[in-house]
């Protein structure tokens, strides 16, 4: 069966192992949530993937990820990883994207500063 990904267009970086639980500097349980949140995402790609391959369409990240066409259970693993993400570091801002990677990036530059 030919794959349904363009060269290079790939959901899944087929070098990359899944993830492993532990080996993280977050508490042991925050950690893993993010890494099962995390990995939720990639067994959605790999989902969509299987999908595609029987419907004999192309996927694309590009298509995964363009507006109105996210697959749900994508959206649904994306939005546990947020609130993962968000009670790990302890966001409480504004639920965009935009807003949560500013806060994530002053972390890391108040981590560099010390």
């Amino acid at each position: 069966m030919q794959s349904p990904f363009t060269e290079g267009e790939d959901c899944l970086n087929h070098d990359n192992p899944p993830l492993k639980k532990g080996g993280s500097n977050l508490k042991v349980i925050k950690g893993d949530l993010i890494e099962t949140a995390a990995q939720a995402i990639l067994d959605a790609r790999v989902a969509e993937q299987q999908r595609c391959a029987v419907n004999e369409q192309r996927c694309s990240l590009a298509t995964l990820y363009a507006p109105g066409n996210m697959p749900a259970e994508l959206r649904k693993a994306h939005a546990q990883l947020d609130k993962a993400v968000d009670a790990a570091y302890g966001y409480k801002g504004e639920k965009d994207d935009a807003a949560r990677v500013a806060f994530l990036f002053e972390r890391y530059q108040a981590l560099l500063a010390k």
